[in-house]
């Protein structure tokens, strides 16, 4: 007759490696967040590319809109380009005033903008009074547009 059977506990081999490789992943996207680490593993395809994009908006956005004179008026359009497309980039860009069928560029421009910094482009516009003066901003390359309506007084033209 044998005697009583002991099991013993045997560390599972599979438990290791994967909390190694799960430390890991995690030390690799934290240093991907920043430092010299991330670009070093953008570099080497462990890491995704940041996305490129050129930000466009206007400076004082609650002051747009505003309804106009009878006679028309300056209306402050500043403006503001944030590149971040990773290079410095030339910024070609117009304001636009659009009455119905009629298209109108009433300035423009262009702006080098450094690569991870932004830059503020004033522009004010004398607009007449047609029943709502939409004024658009664009940015050629990329192609990005922004606008706002400035309504005259009704009946006026």
């Amino acid at each position: 007759m044998s005697g009583p059977r002991t099991s013993t506990t045997r560390p599972r081999r599979g438990v290791v490696p994967l909390v190694s490789g799960a430390a890991v992943v995690v030390l690799l996207a934290a240093a991907a967040q920043g430092g010299i680490a991330g670009p070093l593993l953008r570099a080497a395809g462990l890491v995704a590319d940041e996305p490129a994009y050129t930000e466009l908006a206007f400076v004082d956005p609650d002051r747009l809109g505003t309804r106009l004179a009878a006679t028309g008026g300056l209306v402050d359009s500043t403006f503001a380009i944030h590149n971040h497309e990773g290079t410095d980039t030339t910024y070609p860009w117009s304001v636009v005033l659009r009455d119905g069928e009629r298209v109108e560029v009433i300035a423009d421009g262009e702006r080098t903008v450094p690569a991870g910094t932004g830059v503020t482009v004033p522009v004010s516009v004398a607009l007449t009074c047609p029943s709502h003066a939409r004024v658009e901003v664009r940015v050629a390359v990329p192609a990005r547009s922004i606008d706002f309506l400035a309504p005259c007084p009704q009946g006026e033209r």
